[in-house]
């Protein structure tokens, strides 16, 4: 399969993924961004390069105490494939992070990888490329892991569905790492991109968000034992998240995306 074959097919599977409209406008823009697609499928392993080979997988999963019927598109013999035009950020991976535990547990514990390919985090920069599976060396082992970034979403699902918490898509990341100053930086970047959080925290500043501390309502949220020494709530959001994913994956291989420093620029999504 040739590259230029791949293209075409991710053109094909473009509307499932939902990154590009359809019709003659995604054609178009497809022909502009043709030269980075092409780096970006280099990326991946010769076997997945065919972008059109897999099938959907159906099942069933109880999220929030409700069964519910979930579907895994483009699923590729023992991985899914997602490309995203957009730029990196680490939060990216947490979508093909929940699409694996919920593949994981509507096959029974099968073995399946993840490949995440997007562009590179800033203007120049080659694309990224992340590759990851869940841990557990038995379908049973791999099953419980899957439930464990369900019990993850679970807790984020329920503080989001009763306020507004304050987990960003580029801060929280750097605040799950301790890294405080390019977590203020970040969090500009994320106000500036989403409409949404800088509606709730655009009014703050990053030191008074990153200060407040936890309520008993967050713990309760996520599902966790309130800690004796205060905490605060960005902190406790980002690390539910990110300890979470580090608990849980195993990296395979990856390059590229390269988060930004504090002074880099970043010319959009």
């Amino acid at each position: 399969l040739s590259n230029e074959e791949a293209i075409e097919q991710w053109e094909k599977v473009r509307p499932f993924a939902g990154v590009l409209p359809p019709g003659e406008l995604g054609k178009l823009i497809v022909s502009e961004i043709r030269s980075e697609l092409l780096d970006m499928i280099a990326l991946l392993p010769e076997p997945l390069k065919n972008l059109s080979n897999g099938t959907d997988i159906d099942g069933t999963i109880t999220f929030a105490d409700i069964v519910s019927s979930m579907r895994i598109q483009n699923v590729q013999p023992d991985a899914i494939v997602r490309i995203r035009y957009k730029r990196f950020n680490e939060s990216l991976v947490l979508e093909p992070w929940l699409e694996l535990a919920i593949l994981t547990l509507i096959t029974a514990g099968a073995y399946y990888e993840a490949h995440l390919v997007t562009r590179g985090d800033r203007s120049g920069q080659p694309p990224a490329h992340r590759h990851f599976a869940l841990k557990g060396e038995t379908a049973e082992d791999r099953v419980a892991t899957a439930r464990v970034v369900i019990s993850c979403v679970e807790g984020m699902h329920s503080a989001a569905s009763n306020e507004a918490p304050p987990y960003f898509e580029r801060a929280s990341y750097e605040l799950g790492a301790d890294k405080m100053k390019k977590a203020g930086a970040a969090l500009e970047r994320d106000l500036g991109y989403s409409a949404a959080a800088a509606y709730v925290f655009g009014e703050f500043d990053a030191e008074t968000i990153f200060s407040e501390e936890a309520t008993d309502m967050d713990y309760q949220y996520l599902g966790v034992q309130k800690p004796v020494a205060p905490e605060g709530r960005a902190k406790l959001y980002a690390d539910h998240v990110w300890g979470a994913f580090g608990a849980t994956t195993i990296a395979k291989t990856g390059s590229g995306g390269e988060t930004a420093d504090e002074d880099g620029a970043d010319d959009g999504n």
